[in-house]
């Protein structure tokens, strides 16, 4: 199922436009109007997939999203160059969403180190009305060097130093990672509230 909230990264390399107030897919981003799925033929649409997850330079109806924000952080510090996150609320699109390993099965593909699982693949358009906020990679590194309790709730050193999102990551990030209680939860509204989050 759709999650009620999705993470999308960016920065001045990705396809289509990616502002603080607009997600536009790469195949509608020279002004084409946006067609909707059923407008076209199945072959076409799995053509489209095909492309967007081998990460072809052809323009994409898809923009990519993930359930969790781990990836698109991760991503973020690894390229760097003008990265923002954006924070969407799925309730608000008014297009499809879909789970990428869903479709990935469907095709039953075979892409080392990958497999759809935590992806959301939305048609065409994010408009400003679903984007709850949106915060450069800049800035977040900027709270966790001031802030010590963000620093060390978010752990990006130990993103920063695995160049893959997969177990190792997701071990190294276990460790230490503390308790969610009382104090947590203080440390990640501060952190929500410093990125400016309704």
């Amino acid at each position: 199922e759709v999650p009620p909230v999705i993470y999308r990264w960016s920065n001045i390399d990705s396809q289509g436009v990616n502002s603080k107030t607009l997600l536009l897919a790469g195949l509608f981003a020279d002004g084409r109007q946006i067609f909707m799925p059923e407008d076209i033929c199945q072959e076409e649409f799995t053509g489209y997939f095909l492309n967007h997850v081998h990460i072809e330079k052809t323009p994409s109806p898809f923009i990519s999203t993930f359930r969790s924000m781990l990836a698109p952080v991760h991503r973020a510090l690894w390229n760097k160059e003008g990265a923002i996150i954006s924070i969407i609320d799925t309730k608000k699109l008014d297009t499809k969403v879909y789970p990428a390993i869903k479709l990935f099965r469907e095709q039953n593909l075979r892409i080392r180190g990958y497999d759809g699982r935590g992806e959301f693949l939305v048609w065409g358009k994010i408009p400003s009305a679903a984007i709850i906020c949106a915060v450069k990679i800049s800035t977040i590194q900027q709270l966790a060097d001031e802030h010590v309790e963000i620093g060390q709730f978010l752990q990006l050193e130990k993103l920063i130093s695995h160049q893959y999102n997969r177990k190792q990551l997701h071990d190294d990030l276990a460790k230490d990672a503390g308790q969610l209680d009382r104090t947590s939860g203080f440390i990640i509204g501060k952190f929500l509230n410093f990125i400016n989050l309704p």
